[in-house]
């Protein structure tokens, strides 16, 4: 008996460790605008562009990460698309970097960062 509830807490960590946070239902999409953070970046972000259909799957894989996750795993760039949407029936807005990361504000002016599930870094 002893063994089994020590195996059943294991279970149990395990499977929380595993845990991502998602970001819940997001509706309405709608991309508000694309650009760079400086004008001086504009020529290298000329050619970045998400469809709104790629928004939707960007969103559809997205999770909440940490600062320390966003500064480790991901790539920083200044191009940007930027929107509003629906999450959990809060109007939020948003932004997603050509680095695949990028963050929701909601409307108490909370700021979630936020990337994609199964994200790897190009660095090695």
């Amino acid at each position: 008996m002893k063994r089994l509830a020590l195996w059943l807490v294991l279970l149990s960590a395990t499977v929380q460790a595993g845990n991502v946070e998602g970001l819940g239902r997001v509706e309405d999409i709608k991309i508000r605008e694309t650009g760079s953070e400086a004008v001086s970046d504009a020529g290298a972000c000329k050619g970045f562009k998400m469809s709104k259909g790629q928004v939707v799957r960007y969103f559809a894989r997205a999770i909440f990460i940490t600062a320390e996750q966003h500064h480790h795993d991901y790539d920083w760039s200044p191009c940007y698309v930027r929107g509003t949407a629906i999450i959990d029936k809060q109007s939020v807005t948003w932004q997603i970097d050509a680095g695949e990361s990028g963050w929701v504000k909601f409307p108490d002016a909370t700021e979630r960062l936020i990337g994609q599930r199964d994200h790897r870094s190009t660095e090695g």
